[in-house]
């Protein structure tokens, strides 16, 4: 339990939620996503602890959870690099900005 207490109090993608949906929604939205790290995180920290981290260690499992991971990061890359494209567009003596690529093209930043 100190172990995830120690995950869940370190600065990472749920203190940036948290402080960002403080701001928009108010103190409560703090204690709802603290509950629902709470829902999620428990019933995984017991099952870890009475059975499945044994079957998290076999290499099979292992190697198909990289490549499910592998593929995640890939994939949010992509969507990383396509949503940066940024285009100016000349019309007379103005500038325009577009942000992501046109919708003809569908290859990212050409």
């Amino acid at each position: 339990m100190l172990i995830s207490l120690s995950g869940a109090l370190s600065p990472g993608p749920l203190t940036a939620l948290s402080i960002s949906e403080g701001a928009r929604a108010g103190r409560w939205s703090g204690t709802r996503l603290a509950l629902g790290h709470g829902l999620v995180e428990i019933p995984l920290v017991f099952a870890i602890a009475y059975g499945l981290g044994a079957w998290l260690r076999q290499p099979l499992v292992g190697g198909l959870i990289g490549l499910v991971g592998a593929a995640v990061l890939l994939w949010m890359g992509y969507g990383l690099t396509v949503g940066a494209c940024v285009f100016v567009k000349r019309k007379g003596n103005h500038l325009t900005v577009e942000k992501g690529p046109p919708r003809r093209r569908r290859r990212g930043c050409e």
